[in-house]
């Protein structure tokens, strides 16, 4: 995890993160899908779907918070003084 958060290609980063999010959110629908079959109920089923879409929230939150410390850090604004 050091190792991704030092380079400077926050592609790979993404990546990553996506990545795993997609295996997590294709185990919860599973789940979902098949505990609303099995029970008869389809409340499994939008529960699964509450939480993919909660962690779809919580991975862009953490890609936006890299990719702007990353650019925050590449921009440097230069301090002008203005003299009359």
């Amino acid at each position: 995890m050091k190792t991704i958060k030092l380079t400077k290609a926050t592609e790979s980063f993404a990546m990553i993160l996506v990545d795993a999010c997609e295996l997590v959110d294709l185990h919860l629908a599973f789940v979902g899908l098949f505990l609303g079959y099995y029970w008869n109920d389809t409340r499994y089923d939008a529960y699964a779907s509450v939480l993919i879409g909660l962690l779809l929230a919580i991975i862009a939150g953490v890609l936006i918070q890299e990719n702007k410390a990353y650019l925050l850090k590449k921009v440097r604004i230069p301090n002008y003084r203005i003299v009359f």
